[in-house]
């Protein structure tokens, strides 16, 4: 009551290889003790629950009609925070067998040469995120931008020690036709024959998004966890078993031995200066607001100026491709359009400079990265991205547009940070703000496609987990150990963009994932795998008596030497 929370329990289901967790209406079962319980493992019904924990507020008891609601707890071996690409890759890496299986061409020798039966699986793995699934809001962010081609290379991607898995996986299903290469000429079985290691053409083969959201559903299928459909709010310390314990949800709580946190971007919206004290108008709208609305970017820039007059004019600022789509969608619904950007409009491939995805270069450039002092590495981070960019096709769109109409004009601003913003009110007297005035130009709004400022020290998970687990942070940035650890002593970890201070430029990107989840897993590779190799006996006497040499120069001999 006073919150809006209806009175359901949890209920586990198990999906294939997931036991997926979500708040559903359900029988009640009764226990016992006489509490009313939802169907799970492990349930932790306690007399005296006043409150659960939901990052900076408390949600009271619940007690309609007398009942009670007991708190939902799971018990696992690690607790993966977010459901992104990264997560996954950290989900594949923890069950990495041997890490000795790269050095073998294919299962046969390496079940020959190691044996299979040599490592027991006995680590579980429970994964917290409001989606549905894995890459649940990634491919949502896919449909919403029109994006159907990554802009990183086949041979990176979420399963964390098998480079090659997304390129055989669409030769076993025949989808090699979804691989092609940035101008558009397909990769052929010859071509991937003749790459067996991952470089030249393969290097350079982009995946469909289709391709790449199967590959994620075929991952996520092949590995066993437990997905709780829930958002973490903090992590702390269980005084009854010395685990983890993650809050999450309105009486959710995971016990684990290890804690990765794999959020994805954590940050603010980056808003220039002149336009921070308009960002909460009518007039000023980020496109992070837009992509909540469950539709395509363009569907949402027409739904936000459907209150505007005919003619218009609307200004976007950014040089990305979200900037592209909002300036075009706008175009098309009849308004007059600037698009305005820090430097000229560009192309490129992939989402960092090829060298980053290129093995033969990858090891020098994180060694120089590492070499950077620490203060200069986030500096370091943000100047190699470069900007925005955009795909070839929507720059031609946009010339196209600029020279047959009158309706969209490009420019160039360097400094953004200094226009003149003012609000223009109506000439009735009406407080509300009809539009903005930017440097002598009326615009009725403005659309910031301006990104996210990574800055994770200022999220709220991170901000509440520093409570209990004080860590460094340099640049909003935490300062993690060269295993991704949050601090010394701690089995939390941290993988992805938010983990750039170790990782380099390509944390964000999918050959950042596959790093950070090798680092990960092979940090906790004990706790998910158990050697069940007879060891072999220890010798207790010298092994050079089995040569069966004379005893010429034992002691004794040299004792009679001397006398």
């Amino acid at each position: 009551p006073g919150f809006g929370f209806e009175k359901r329990e949890p209920v586990v289901r198990k999906i294939a290889s997931q036991t997926q967790v979500g708040l559903q209406e359900t029988p009640r079962s009764e226990d016992s003790a006489g509490h009313k319980g939802g169907i799970g493992r492990r349930q932790n019904c306690l007399n005296c629950w006043l409150s659960v924990r939901l990052g900076d507020f408390v949600l009271p008891q619940i007690e309609p009609g007398g009942e009670t609601m007991p708190p939902q707890v799971h018990d696992t071996t690690v607790a993966i925070i977010g459901g992104g690409p990264h997560a996954l890759a950290v989900l594949s890496a923890l069950h990495e067998r041997s890490f000795a299986s790269k050095q073998f061409t294919d299962d046969a020798a390496y079940a020959l040469r190691v044996g299979f039966d040599s490592h027991k699986l006995v680590g579980k793995v429970a994964v917290v995120d409001p989606g549905e699934t894995f890459c649940d809001l990634w491919h949502k962010r896919f449909l919403a931008l029109g994006i159907n081609r990554l802009r990183s290379p086949v041979s990176a991607h979420p399963d964390a020690y098998d480079e090659h898995g997304l390129l055989n996986y669409a030769q076993r299903t025949g989808r090699t036709a979804e691989i092609t290469h940035p101008e558009g000429a397909e990769i052929s079985h010859d071509n991937m024959q003749r790459s067996p290691m991952g470089l030249g053409f393969t290097l350079h083969g982009q995946p469909s998004a289709p391709l790449f959201k199967d590959f994620c559903a075929h991952l996520a299928e092949k590995h066993p966890h437990k997905w709780i459909q829930s958002k973490a709010s903090t992590i702390e310390k269980d005084p009854e078993t010395g685990k983890y314990r993650v809050l999450c949800g309105p009486g959710h709580a995971v016990l684990a031995d290890a804690v990765v946190m794999a959020t994805g971007p954590q940050g603010r919206w980056n808003v220039p200066a002149p336009f921070q004290p308009f960002v909460k108008t009518s007039s000023v709208v980020h496109t992070s607001e837009l992509f909540e609305a469950g539709c395509s970017l363009g569907e949402a820039v027409v739904n936000r100026t459907e209150h505007l007059a005919a003619g218009s004019s609307v200004l976007v600022i950014g040089g990305g491709l979200t900037a592209a789509q909002a300036a075009l969608a706008a175009c098309r619904a009849g308004f007059r359009v600037t698009l305005c950007s820090r430097a000229p409009l560009r192309t490129r491939d992939y989402d960092v400079q090829t060298q980053w995805l290129d093995r033969r270069h990858a090891n020098r450039l994180r060694f120089e990265f590492l070499s950077t002092p620490l203060d200069e590495r986030s500096q370091f981070l943000r100047d190699s991205t470069g900007g925005g960019s955009m795909p070839q096709s929507y720059i031609e769109e946009l010339r196209e547009m600029e020279a047959t109409t009158d309706r969209l004009k490009t420019s160039v601003h360097p400094d953004i940070e200094a226009v003149a913003v003012k609000a223009i009110k109506p000439e009735n007297g009406d407080d509300r703000q009809e539009a903005l005035d930017v440097d002598g130009e009326r615009f009725a709004l403005v659309i910031l496609a301006t990104g996210v400022t990574l800055d994770p020290a200022s999220t709220p998970l991170f901000e509440n987990v520093r409570v209990d687990f004080p860590a460094s942070f340099v640049g909003g940035f935490p300062e993690l150990d060269q295993s991704l650890r949050w601090s010394d002593a701690e089995n939390i970890f941290v993988v992805g963009c938010n983990a750039g201070l170790q990782l380099g430029p390509g944390a964000l990107n999918l050959m950042g994932a596959m790093r950070s989840g090798q680092l990960v897993a092979e940090e906790l590779h004990e706790l998910m795998w158990k050697d069940t190799r007879k060891h072999q006996a220890k010798l207790e006497y010298n092994v050079f008596s089995m040569l069966a040499v004379d005893d010429c120069f034992s002691e004794t001999d040299e004792s009679e030497d001397e006398d």
